[in-house]
């Protein structure tokens, strides 16, 4: 059975949005919403871009287009994507469940400290050793700072 899409106002995504600590941003030649979380150390951003039109009060069309959640780093002073793609959420009855599942899986992405080498984000990688989280500068710089991924019990 095909999913029924569902039309979302800016007021229900920006109740939404609200409730996860996201705050509406403005990127230019971006004709959409976007919603931005920062982490605590300013240097990685999730970021929801809506569907909603800034010239509008609701998303595009039916299969116009998928909200989207992207994962940022800061890197040299440019935010930039963190090298990971997030399955894009369709918009229907389920789509505040789903939006919530990408973001999680966006914010394991993220060490929640910073490189202990230089300050910057850390990512998670797999290396032949298995998960590690490895420095964003790695290569712009050569940067080599690491910490573990948690162990799973």
């Amino acid at each position: 059975m095909a999913s029924r899409y569902v039309q979302i106002s800016k007021a229900e995504f920006d109740e939404f949005a609200r409730r996860l600590r996201f705050v509406q941003v403005y990127e230019p030649g971006v004709l959409e919403v976007i919603y931005e979380r920062v982490n605590k150390h300013g240097n990685a951003r999730i970021r929801i871009f809506s569907t909603i039109s800034l010239a509008g009060e609701s998303g595009r069309k039916k299969g116009g287009d998928s909200i989207k959640v992207t994962l940022q780093v800061l890197r040299n002073g440019e935010w930039g994507g963190a090298g990971k793609k997030f399955t894009r959420v369709h918009r229907t009855k389920n789509w505040r469940d789903n939006v919530k599942s990408r973001i999680q899986q966006a914010a394991a992405e993220i060490h929640s400290d910073v490189c202990p080498e230089c300050g910057a984000a850390m990512v998670k990688r797999e290396g032949k050793f298995g998960c590690f989280f490895g420095c964003v500068m790695w290569n712009s710089t050569g940067c080599n700072g690491r910490a573990s991924c948690p162990t799973e019990s």
